[in-house]
Parts: C-alpha cells; sequence; structure tokens
C-alpha cells in the first residue's frame, strides 16, 4: 500500500498535509468536517507540502478528510 497523505498538526495551529501525487487526472483536496460529516470548507492541495490555519476548528470537533486519488485519510483536529 502506497502511502498518499502524511499529516501532522503543528502547536501553532497549522496542519501540515504532504501528498504525494497518486492520480495526475485528479487534484488531490481536503474536506474540514464537522463530526455529523457536514463539510465546512474544501481545500484543492498541491503535491509536497501544503500548510492549513486551523485556528477555527482547534476548539470543536472537527476532522480533515484528505482525497489523493482512490486514497482517503481522515483524521481529527
Amino acid at each position: 500500500m502506497t502511502e498518499a497523505a502524511n499529516i501532522t498538526i503543528q502547536p501553532n495551529a497549522q496542519l501540515n498535509v504532504f501528498i504525494k501525487l497518486i492520480d495526475e487526472l485528479k487534484a488531490p483536496f481536503a474536506t474540514i468536517i464537522t463530526n455529523n460529516g457536514e463539510a465546512v470548507e474544501h481545500l484543492i492541495l498541491q503535491q509536497g507540502n501544503n500548510t492549513i490555519n486551523i485556528t477555527p476548528y482547534l476548539y470543536k470537533n472537527y476532522a480533515i478528510r484528505v482525497v489523493n486519488g482512490k486514497n482517503v485519510t481522515v483524521q481529527k483536529i
């Protein structure tokens, strides 16, 4: 299994998402979702390191869903 996304949360309210491009026809993207699965924010990601400010989502129950080709990763913020 190929690792498609590496997600780390930094103490300064930054989320780092490292992307290795899997499918050149479909751009990788991330979605901030609530605990009910409702999409709050949609982000297009680039190959390499992507830095996302997660300050508005720190003190509530949110997660990030990263889609890269057929690979999907979900991590609680």
